[in-house]
């Protein structure tokens, strides 16, 4: 996806940890893409959770993906959290 990404354009922080997330303030994103099963001391999921519950970053656009069977509940609990 990055790769992608990158060709249309977009500035890209590729990672197959948790780590970029510790330097979000430098990085300044403007969207996160996540995946559930990242690699890391955290879920993609958790990840998401800790961004939007957080004032400095709580409206920064995130996304979650992952074949695992349980992202729609996973969505419901994000989309809770935003309204």
């Amino acid at each position: 996806m990055d790769h992608v990404l990158t060709e249309e354009g977009y500035d890209v922080t590729p990672s197959l940890t948790t780590k970029p997330i510790d330097n979000i303030d430098e990085i300044k994103p403007d969207v996160v893409i996540v995946d559930d099963h990242i690699k890391g001391n955290k879920k993609g999921s958790e990840v998401i959770e800790e961004l939007k519950s957080d004032t400095e970053t709580e409206d920064l656009s995130a996304v979650l993906t992952s074949t695992s069977p349980d992202v729609p509940k996973k969505q419901k609990n994000a989309k809770r959290m935003t309204i």
